[in-house]
């Protein structure tokens, strides 16, 4: 049983230390929100692009994005938001949710601005 739990406490242990090693990486901001990405989390599969993305709006809440882009067309980028989760300015847990469609990204805008420095930032690792 302590064996298990040594394993278990290992595993807790470097889960933790991966889970908060986020290395945000301004993009652009608005007037309403600041947006981030991870420079830690573009694994490319194809010219698909999967990212951290945070948004952290002016009240001070903020949102954590799991997102993919489809860089295939380069005049009709695509972006699907996989998961997304929700927190106040406090840093409490509001909510999340999954989302599974392709929007095209409309052009010039913070959107595309977002996209292509996100494409340019993780550039070099694609495979």
């Amino acid at each position: 049983m302590r064996k298990i739990m040594a394993i278990t406490m290992l595993l807790v242990t470097l889960l933790a230390s991966t889970c908060f090693a986020a290395d945000w990486y301004w993009l652009v901001s608005t007037d309403t929100a600041s947006f981030y990405v991870d420079k830690n989390s573009g694994q490319w599969n194809g010219l698909h692009l999967n990212c951290s993305e945070k948004i952290i709006f002016d009240d001070g809440n903020y949102a954590l994005y799991d997102i993919t882009y489809d860089y295939s067309d380069s005049h009709r980028i695509k972006r699907r938001q996989n998961f997304i989760w929700v927190y106040n300015a406090d840093g409490s847990y509001i909510g999340s949710d999954r989302g599974y469609e392709w929007t095209i990204i409309p052009p010039e805008s913070v959107g595309e601005e977002i996209a292509h420095k996100v494409f340019f930032l993780f550039k070099s690792r694609i495979k």
